[in-house]
């Protein structure tokens, strides 16, 4: 989506926006990012470490109100790398790549929704559910119908030679072209401890209507807002600790492949009092690395493995 797109859509909503390219500026710091109300990301690919780390940053400050982001993007949950990472921040689970559908339909009653049906336009938007591990996440867009067939392919053939073109892995998924579930979601929104979220799995450019887009993302951010003032009188009266797993949980480790360090998530429910150890093994079964020994308290912990033995060395 280009700057002109964005400053369009912000016009129309008498609202005021800076634009800034990392492509271009590099990341922008955790300071800038918290200096603004929102943070809104248009990407057409998943985040890489440096992203994912500079970002989780800003998410996870302590602040008086949640910190809100709008992610969107085909291809932000594509990559192995970053599922585990877009799972934690948008309570939501990586389905398939580009479902074949382009017509949304708004979950009924849904704010951000608002009770329309319209059709997406582009390639490779990602096909997500809800988390079971983060839960309070809810639907805004499902796909519904076909909506367009411009996006679409004529058979598995052609299609297997065009995932092959632009370099994309194939996926057995990926025909016939339709979501996998009545479940799955084009966008989701998100309240978890210190932000919220909403994620689009397409850009914005996506929605054809200038007029729309402008709507959808003024109602994104009214709702972030309050979201975000709601979210965290909840999270202050009710529990410390929102939105705990219902079992003991181990998220996939991420970056996957890693260089030099890699990220490990366990969730420990409110109820687990046991001891919960964290060790790394290798094919053989033989013990590399104890990551941690001990009980945790209920929430979320990040174990850090920088690629050591337990004596140090590479392995």
């Amino acid at each position: 989506t280009t700057a002109t797109d964005f400053q369009a859509a912000f016009s129309a909503m008498g609202r005021t926006a800076d634009i800034w390219d990392w492509d271009e500026l590099g990341m922008p710091t955790v300071a800038i990012l918290s200096a603004y109300n929102a943070v809104v990301i248009d990407e057409s690919w998943y985040f890489d470490l440096t992203q994912m780390d500079t970002l989780a940053a800003f998410l996870d400050q302590p602040e008086p109100s949640l910190n809100q982001v709008v992610m969107m993007g085909r291809d932000l949950s594509y990559g192995s790398s970053a599922r585990a990472w877009m799972e934690q921040y948008t309570g939501t689970e990586y389905v398939q790549d580009d479902p074949g559908f382009r017509q949304l339909t708004s979950t009924p009653g849904n704010p951000i929704g608002n009770d329309e049906t319209f059709v997406i336009q582009g390639g490779y938007p990602d096909e997500v559910s809800l988390s079971t591990t983060f839960t309070g996440g809810e639907v805004i867009y499902k796909y519904t119908a076909a909506g367009s067939a411009l996006d679409r392919f004529d058979d598995e053939q052609e299609a297997r030679a065009f995932y092959q073109k632009e370099g994309k892995a194939w996926d057995s998924k990926l025909w016939p072209m339709v979501p996998s579930g009545a479940d799955s979601a084009a966008a989701v929104s998100y309240v978890g401890l210190t932000h919220a979220s909403v994620y689009f799995c397409f850009n914005l450019n996506y929605i054809q209507e200038a007029t729309r887009r402008a709507e959808i993302l003024d109602r994104t951010l009214d709702w972030l807002s309050t979201a975000t003032s709601a979210g965290k009188d909840v999270a202050m009266e009710t529990s410390p600790t929102p939105n705990l797993p219902g079992k003991l949980t181990m998220g996939q480790n991420y970056p996957n492949p890693f260089n030099p360090t890699t990220r490990i998530q366990v969730g420990v429910p409110a109820d687990y009092t046991g001891r919960m150890d964290l060790k790394v093994y290798n094919v053989r079964g033989q013990l590399v690395k104890t990551l941690f020994e001990g009980t945790k308290p209920p929430g979320f912990f990040t174990f850090e493995w920088d690629g050591t033995s337990n004596r140090g060395a590479p392995v």
